[in-house]
């Protein structure tokens, strides 16, 4: 235990004389087990202590090599009960006492002095600095990154961009939507539509991550409007995802199988942005996140939801995401929508439990609020396009939670 109390532990060998040299005294290698040892210690040594031990054989001998770790919470090992043995003689015999602590001192092991008490708590010190520091840094980086967001929101107008990093990007959402400051937000719409196209059209193979960070920096914002109730701003990045979405379509058809795919993940991050109306009661959002019609043009044929739309052709080309066998996922639009959840933290902002991640695919889980939310909200817009998209009845909706879901809508559905 003496060797334990150095800062980084110490070793021991067993089966050696003075000089090191192997000596035959018959040792049974299975008491040297390092599950044995560890037992041996947890026993009658406070805290937790790591041993492992190894028997190598040198010249035919066997020789043990025990490493004793310092205590996991730093301090250094103190006997918590009295091991008491009996001699040869038959006189019982207290080798320890409750309370002792040994050191090493040259080669021999002696129980400590309070002289010695700086150099034991060294280790114990140390770590509680770096764990000081370490928190500290990380309040420095929460304070530098909300400095950066500063920065964007008190700047000029055209310095809120799509671009920034997510936290500086959030937190320059949140302080011009609290000030009340249109020209950037206006500003942003307008850029973030158009480079949203751009990508959409752009063959460069690392133009589709761009575009995914452009669209989870557009639902971030928007789902902001949602929870400062900052309906110029949900209007507005609406607005530029439906540009985006309509982009890429001849008439009310997708152009390609990708321009299809990326109005699925559009619809998606809608989905998500219902949901978190729903949660936060913000009834207002769900009409305009609802009705974005698709295909008004002469010629077209016309949905009152590009949700619904979005369905449709991605099931026509075959481009909604799989599972790994290459399976239909059901309820496959709140799966995505609960994917993005987890990516995009502007979407769960009202949650305070930690959001475990939720691949395409994977079984529910009871009590998952967010997924409950999602199934609400594919309820309500559902009815929000029944209702009031109103053309063409039941062509203008389709539930995605179907039988994977359906509980989890019974308290909506009231």
């Amino acid at each position: 235990m003496s060797c334990s109390s150095h800062p980084h532990g110490g070793y021991l060998v067993v089966g050696v004389d003075d000089q090191g040299q192997p000596v035959a005294t018959g040792l049974h290698t299975a008491d040297f087990d390092s599950s044995r040892l560890r037992d041996i210690l947890a026993k009658h040594l406070e805290g937790s202590i790591d041993v492992r031990s190894a028997v190598h054989d040198i010249d035919n001998v066997p020789v043990v090599l025990i490493y004793l770790a310092r205590r996991a919470d730093g301090l250094f090992p103190i006997v918590k009960s009295d091991f008491t043995y009996t001699e040869p003689g038959g006189a019982q015999k207290t080798a320890l006492r409750a309370g002792d602590v040994f050191v090493r001192d040259g080669t021999s092991t002696r129980r400590w002095r309070s002289t010695e008490l700086p150099t034991l708590l060294a280790p114990y010190v140390e770590m509680a600095r770096r764990e000081e520091r370490a928190r500290i840094d990380g309040i420095v980086a929460v304070v530098r990154q909300q400095y950066r967001g500063m920065e964007a929101a008190v700047g000029p107008a055209a310095a809120l961009t799509w671009q920034l990093g997510q936290d500086d990007f959030d937190t320059a959402v949140i302080e011009l939507s609290r000030r009340r400051d249109q020209a950037p937000i206006r500003l942003l719409g307008f850029d973030i539509a158009r480079d949203g196209c751009a990508l959409l059209d752009d063959p460069d193979t690392d133009a589709s991550g761009r575009l995914q960070d452009l669209l989870d920096r557009a639902v971030s914002a928007l789902a902001y409007g949602i929870v400062l109730n900052d309906k110029n701003l949900v209007e507005r990045l609406t607005r530029a995802l439906y540009q985006i979405y309509t982009h890429g379509l001849v008439l009310d058809q997708p152009r390609r199988d990708v321009d299809a795919t990326v109005q699925f993940t559009i619809v998606a991050r809608v989905l998500a942005a219902i949901a978190l109306a729903v949660r936060i009661e913000a009834w207002w959002a769900v009409r305009p996140l609802t009705l974005q019609p698709v295909g008004t043009e002469p010629g077209a044929y016309e949905r009152a939801s590009w949700l619904r739309h979005a369905m449709v052709w991605n099931s026509r080309w075959n481009t909604a995401p799989t599972s790994a066998d290459g399976r239909p996922i059901p309820g496959v639009l709140i799966a995505q929508a609960r994917e993005i959840i987890n990516r995009v933290p502007a979407l769960r902002r009202d949650v305070a439990a930690p959001v475990d991640a939720f691949a395409l695919g994977e079984t529910s889980k009871r009590g998952d609020t967010l997924l409950d939310s999602l199934c609400q909200a594919d309820l309500l817009w559902c009815l929000v396009a029944l209702l009031h998209g109103g053309k063409r009845g039941t062509r203008d909706f389709y539930t995605s939670l179907g039988l994977s879901f359906g509980c989890r809508v019974i308290v909506a559905a009231r």
